[in-house]
């Protein structure tokens, strides 16, 4: 597969049978750590950040230390700030007004500008993987097939999966919903109350999802990379890859897909993607977009920025 900013793609569509699972994919959630700095917190560890978020003119990453990590200058600088929970945060969402944050052990909490939070837990506490933000609400999905939903971050209702699998990130379409995780789940909601199973022609663990008018962009274990334009029907794109793909995420006519050993891959279409340099080799968990910029999150002290989405340089954050 060429690895650059403006050459060949690496993969175009095809219709064609998954390959099937040959180890047990688990997802490797290895993130960025930031540095604690100035401003809201003190300390020298350098703690994983799983979620990035953009909203209220500041960005707000959150992590395994349930800490929030907030930056106003365009990601120049941050600062750390307590959330008021002991467990690890794994994701974070904007909208309404205000973040909302979620981790382990149902941990759940909201804030306007990622400094004064408020702490809760979720009905269930199972740990909590992955929330969007659509249609008015808030919708969190995680361990043993949950998934919760909220229109404003503090009252929260537990919606039926109808299964037990973990599931991984969720997303919202033109006119529905979608959540994906293990052996290939991929779910369908109109309005995050009731859902149905969708056959994704995947056995692999399903670790992000995205939306790219008029396609969804489900991403995997082992490199794998589906999509679909209603998520009846799903078309695999062969990589060639082992990594796993960890997060897909998408802004500005771009899809921006990140994974293991410092992968990233974009597309403008949602079906030829291109192998961006990075110069890193740490796992990149999350991005989101604000400012003017891509903001990423892996598992250095480095982070990752770009303007298109194609090229990318680091920021000591």
């Amino acid at each position: 597969m060429p690895t650059s900013n403006a050459g060949d793609p690496l993969a175009t569509a095809r219709r064609g049978r998954m390959r099937p699972r040959s180890l047990a994919g688990l997802v490797v959630a290895c993130c960025l750590a930031l540095a604690a700095c100035g401003g809201g917190g003190s300390g020298s560890s350098k703690p994983d950040l799983l979620g990035v978020a953009w909203g209220n003119d500041v960005f707000v990453a959150v992590g395994a230390d349930g800490r929030s990590y907030v930056s106003s200058s365009g990601g120049q600088n941050w600062a750390s700030y307590d959330v008021g929970l002991v467990e690890g945060l794994n994701a974070i969402a904007f909208g309404s007004g205000r973040f909302v944050a979620v981790g382990n052990a149902g941990a759940i909490a909201t804030s306007p500008d990622g400094v004064a939070w408020s702490p809760g837990t979720a009905p269930g506490a199972a740990a909590l993987h992955g929330i969007t933000f659509g249609a008015g609400q808030f919708v969190v999905v995680g361990e043993d097939g949950a998934i919760l939903t909220s229109p404003d971050g503090g009252a929260w209702t537990a919606r039926s999966s109808g299964t037990r699998v973990v599931l991984d990130a969720v997303a919202r379409s033109n006119d529905a919903f979608f959540a994906v995780g293990d052996a290939g789940t991929i779910l369908r909601s109109p309005d995050a109350a009731t859902w149905t199973p969708l056959a994704s022609g995947s056995d692999l663990n399903l670790n992000g999802i995205a939306w790219r008018s008029p396609l969804l962009v489900a991403v995997g274990d082992f490199g794998e990379l589906l999509v679909s334009d209603d998520g009846r029907g799903w078309t695999h794109i062969p990589t060639n890859l082992q990594q796993n793909l960890l997060s897909a995420y998408y802004a500005q006519g771009t899809v921006v897909v990140t994974g293991q050993k410092g992968l990233i891959l974009s597309s403008t279409d949602g079906l030829k993607y291109y192998q961006r340099e990075t110069n890193t080799k740490q796992d990149l968990q999350a991005t989101t977009w604000g400012d003017g910029l891509f903001v990423m999150v892996g598992s250095s002290s480095d982070g990752l920025v770009s303007i298109d989405g194609v090229s990318w340089a680091k920021r000591k954050i």
